[in-house]
């Protein structure tokens, strides 16, 4: 059980030494907690500046839990938003290697991952400036009209055609110049609670809630990114 002194430790720990790995060929700790489930720990690290060894790797593998709060958490450290940067831990992935990730959830359990998670996914991927009008977006619609997936394609071309703000642009712009700093800076600069509040995406929060439609007393266990299983339980009389 990990007590409030836990976080306080983790806290103090990471700010002293943002990018102390586990070991030099061993698991690092962001990685050894978000394998373990410790969402809580995991987002301690991360907003403390522990290094995020392999971003799309970890964010594909919150899209197969259906994790929306580490998915969250990544994105806004710049784990998404940094096109530019190369992480060689991560095999060549890159952005699109997540929108694909979550298109195949989709695929592989329909019945677990709707099409309303699918939408909650892709809005939150566009709100932090993933550019849906690249060529390789566009093959990935082709590949999902061949696979009989018309409903999915539907709902990406309708996320399409609605363009983004200037304002929510330029947050985008605001978000990549500052990096990993804007989640702990925002609440210090001198500006209006509201736009405080929009630089920090909490109105992203407000609509990325995943949707449930499994039955009642049913609990789900994630394995790796291939496997789920589900146990139904009868009600307790």
């Amino acid at each position: 059980m990990v007590t409030n002194t836990h976080y306080l430790i983790l806290q103090r720990l990471f700010s002293v030494f943002p990018r102390h790995p586990a070991g030099r060929h061993g698991i690092s700790l962001t990685e050894l907690a978000l394998q373990t489930g410790r969402k809580k720990i995991f987002k301690i690290l991360v907003e403390n500046g522990a290094r995020v060894t392999k971003p799309y790797s970890y964010l594909t593998l919150a899209v197969s839990r259906r994790d929306m709060d580490t998915f969250k958490c990544l994105i806004k450290h710049d784990a998404f938003l940094n096109r530019h940067r190369r992480f060689e831990e991560d095999d060549g992935l890159d952005p699109n290697s997540v929108l694909l990730s979550v298109l195949e959830a989709h695929i592989k359990s329909s019945n677990c991952f709707t099409r309303q998670n699918v939408t909650t996914f892709l809005n939150v991927l566009k709100q932090f400036g993933f550019n849906f009008w690249s060529p390789q977006v566009d093959g990935m619609l082709d590949n999902l009209r061949n696979k009989g997936l018309p409903d999915i394609v539907d709902e990406i071309s309708n996320l399409r055609s609605r363009m983004q703000t200037l304002k929510e642009i330029a947050r985008v712009a605001i978000q990549r110049n500052m990096g990993v700093e804007l989640p702990r800076q925002v609440k210090h600069m001198n500006l209006p609670q509201e736009l405080r509040r929009y630089l920090a995406y909490k109105d992203v929060d407000r609509i990325a809630v995943l949707q449930d439609n499994l039955p009642k007393n049913t609990i789900m266990i994630s394995g790796d990114q291939r496997q789920l299983f589900i146990f139904n339980f009868p009600n307790r009389q």
